[in-house]
């Protein structure tokens, strides 16, 4: 049987950069979900992040801000989930 990780443990690594790492975050997590399906684990659940990032720009729209989904940073080697501006 496999032990389970620490949640400190799992929140250590929850953020890494990988050196040369080019693919879009969609890319990546259509990569992940195709793997875990082959995989077929149980007791396992798959969620994307749209769902947060539609719900934190509905609040932003509602709030006099702007939301940006995914806007590039970096000179475009990267991006952010949900960029938030105040708006006039």
């Amino acid at each position: 049987m496999t032990k389970k990780a620490s949640l400190d443990t799992v929140l250590a690594r929850w953020s890494t950069l990988i050196a040369n790492l080019h693919v879009s975050p969609m890319a990546f997590y259509q990569s992940v979900e195709a793997a875990l399906q082959r995989r077929a684990i149980p007791e396992t659940q798959n969620s994307r992040v749209d769902y947060l990032q539609e719900l934190i720009k509905g609040w932003a729209d509602a709030h006099d801000w702007r939301a940006v989904i995914e806007r590039p940073i970096l000179d475009g080697l990267g991006s952010v989930d949900v960029a938030l501006e105040k708006g006039d």
